[in-house]
């Protein structure tokens, strides 16, 4: 079964083309990488895909339902997951709060407004355990903001994963990092992320890309340009020239 077919995707902003009939499947447990120079549209794909935008023309269906005019947060409750660019933390609050709030968002507690942050005994633990595993138990008392960049990235998609997700969605997972650094999220999603969870990732870190992807789409002026393995793509003339500047 796919777990994301698109149809004719096509975004306009007024008269400005950044996606036109855009159409692919991801089966289910696949990962999809997604590359492109600077303005292809790979992140306003992304956006389409989890809700941050609605499209201008065309279908998005997950596990065949039609969630083209869904919510983001109700595209959550479903089974999607995202991370950004920049860390989407709340970075006044600390690391166990934001945790705990990934996970109350999962509880039908989340309804319940009138008790304490304290009378949550199972999301606590559930962010505990999360923390443990993370391996960020011991910052659970720092506020994300004085966090050194790669830890609020690491918590992020961390967080991303604890969620659950059928689908996990990765904005340039390792923009901004060190080698070492990029190296430890590559371990993480491979260690990770479950056979079951079909990834899309937007990236330009090549060594990323071929180290997680089974296959590699190619966006170009708001277009798809090529979509293979790894190992073809790699070899594309066009990609080559295109992307790589060969």
């Amino acid at each position: 079964m796919d777990a994301l077919r698109v149809e004719g995707l096509t975004k306009y902003f007024g008269g400005v083309k950044v996606l036109e009939d855009i159409s692919f499947e991801v089966p289910a447990g696949e990962r999809l990488a997604i590359i492109g120079p600077n303005g292809a549209g790979k992140t306003t794909l992304l956006n389409l895909l989890n809700g941050q935008l609605e499209p201008t023309g065309g279908s998005i269906f997950f596990f065949e339902q039609d969630i083209t005019r869904l919510p983001t947060h109700r595209r959550a409750h479903i089974g999607q997951a995202r991370s950004f660019q920049i860390p989407s933390l709340f970075t006044k609050l600390t690391v166990l709060e934001n945790t705990m709030l990934v996970m109350h968002g999962l509880e039908r507690s989340r309804l319940d407004m009138v008790r304490t942050a304290g009378g949550y005994a199972r999301v606590a633990d559930r962010a505990r355990s999360a923390l443990e595993d993370f391996g960020l138990w011991d910052k659970r008392d720092e506020p994300v903001g004085r966090l050194a960049y790669g830890d609020q990235r690491r918590l992020e998609i961390n967080l991303c994963m604890a969620t659950g997700p059928k689908l996990l969605l990765l904005d340039e997972p390792t923009n901004g990092l060190t080698r070492e650094e990029g190296v430890a999220i590559i371990d993480m999603i491979n260690g990770r992320v479950g056979a079951e969870v079909t990834v899309l990732l937007v990236a330009h870190d090549m060594h990323l890309i071929f180290s997680v992807a089974d296959r590699v789409m190619v966006l170009y002026d708001g277009s798809i340009l090529a979509c293979d393995v790894c190992e073809r793509i790699r070899c594309d003339d066009r990609v080559r020239e295109i992307y790589m500047g060969v």
